[in-house]
């Protein structure tokens, strides 16, 4: 958790009137899974400068994850003198899904703020900072049926700068693995096995023909996903 040391205003640094940039900054765990596993992905907010009005969007490629237990995780929370992100937590369906994000008070400031800083002369701003959790971390448990393939999940990230309304686009792409890559390190394993043997048993000269045997298995294999 992080210690509130907050200014006079949300953001303190020098030009912080000007007009603001900011884009979403995404970070995958794992950005292959097979089906039945949880995509793990932690997103902050970067920039600085005049801001109002943000909104996130998000759109999904496919039917790919369950949705009674795909979440997000956010909003602060404050608890004595120390924030941390992750105190909502809202479901996630395969349509996407709209949000506008939580603001704090503060008494100094003259509304709520989303974006403020972190750190006196500096130009560090709160949704750069993972405290305990990410400012949107989500966790997208995705079907054991899922489709193999590549996937992405697009968000759009729109505010006003103080001066004009933006729109950002992050891609996040990830890829669920076929049956064949799912098991595909077993049946390499298998394969070395089956080649010790037969060479411990039957010498170098069979080597060949077993060799020629898996060769036709993988491809039987491949062929009946």
């Amino acid at each position: 958790m992080l210690k509130i040391t907050l200014g006079p205003k949300a953001l303190n640094h020098p030009n912080s009137d000007k007009p603001g940039a900011y884009k979403l900054a995404s970070k995958l765990k794992e950005s292959i899974l097979n089906p039945g596993e949880t995509l793990n992905l932690e997103q902050y907010v970067t920039g600085y400068g005049s801001n109002s009005g943000f909104k996130i969007v998000c759109y999904i490629s496919n039917n790919v994850f369950d949705e009674e237990n795909s979440y997000l995780h956010t909003e602060l929370s404050q608890q004595k003198n120390a924030l941390k992100w992750g105190e909502k937590k809202i479901k996630v369906d395969n349509g996407g899904f709209s949000l506008t994000p939580s603001s704090m008070q503060n008494e100094n400031w003259e509304k709520p703020e989303f974006i403020f800083d972190t750190k006196e002369s500096a130009n560090y701003i709160i949704t750069e900072k993972s405290l305990i959790n990410a400012p949107f971390t989500y966790k997208l448990k995705t079907h054991r049926n899922a489709k193999a393939g590549a996937h992405y999940i697009v968000f759009y990230l729109t505010y006003f700068n103080g001066s004009e309304w933006m729109c950002e686009e992050e891609r996040v792409s990830f890829k669920i693995n076929n049956t064949f890559e799912r098991f595909n390190t077993l049946l390499s394993i298998l394969a070395a096995a089956a080649l010790i043997v037969t060479i411990a048993h039957d010498g170098i000269a069979p080597l060949f023909d077993k060799l020629h045997e898996i060769g036709k298995f993988v491809s039987l294999f491949r062929s009946s996903r």
